[in-house]
């Protein structure tokens, strides 16, 4: 009776496991060639759409359909960026500074509701 968790789980990573392995059989089609690194530049931006799209480091709710609006959003800046000829690295940097703020924002909140649930 109730949920199998062991169960949930097995198949969270199996799912998980045929949709990298998709991946990576998609960016290999389109590249031509097989390398470790060629995902590494992904990292930032999806912590960040992950971040933006309501999750939080320190546990709590989000969902799939915010986060994939954030990343189309990362994507479509990260293009724009491209187009208008400005550093690459430039964009990594905004995109760490962001997280930062995202960080202190959500621990402030995270405070603030701690706070007010106290003196209620």
């Amino acid at each position: 009776m109730g949920i199998n968790v062991n169960r949930i789980k097995f198949y969270a990573f199996l799912l998980n496991g045929l949709l990298v392995g998709l991946a990576g059989l998609t960016i290999t089609g389109i590249i031509g060639s097989g390398d470790p690194r060629l995902g590494s530049f992904s990292t930032l931006q999806a912590i960040l759409a992950a971040l933006i799209g309501g999750a939080s480091f320190a546990g709590g709710t989000g969902n799939g359909a915010g986060a994939v609006f954030a990343a189309i959003g990362l994507q479509f800046t990260r293009n724009l960026v491209a187009w208008f000829g400005i550093p690459h690295y430039l964009l990594d940097l905004t995109y760490g500074g962001i997280i930062v703020l995202l960080i202190i924002a959500i621990s402030f909140a995270r405070r603030m509701l701690e706070t007010k649930g106290m003196k209620g």
